[in-house]
């Protein structure tokens, strides 16, 4: 099963440590999103779990955001007059 997979990848990745997989239980998912404006500080300053980091005008945000939900939210913002 693929989320297996992932789930083991996961944890070797994070952990340096093989682990087997003893019961799979879906656990329904709640994600928040945030708006924020810019102030401060350099994007470069990231740890390595993260390969790029970047300010996107909310305007390109629907187009360039890799995930469906992300992307629904850029356009939803957008349409509140968010800017």
């Amino acid at each position: 099963m693929k989320r297996e997979f992932s789930a083991g990848g996961l944890v070797i990745r994070q952990t340096g440590k093989e682990a087997e997989i003893a019961l799979v239980s879906p656990i329904l998912k709640s994600v928040t999103f945030f708006l924020f404006r810019y102030c401060s500080g350099s994007v470069d300053d990231h740890d390595d779990e993260v390969i790029w980091a970047g300010w996107v005008p909310l305007e390109q945000a629907p187009e360039q955001l890799s995930y469906d939900g992300e992307r629904e939210m850029a356009a939803k913002a957008l349409a509140r007059g968010a800017t």
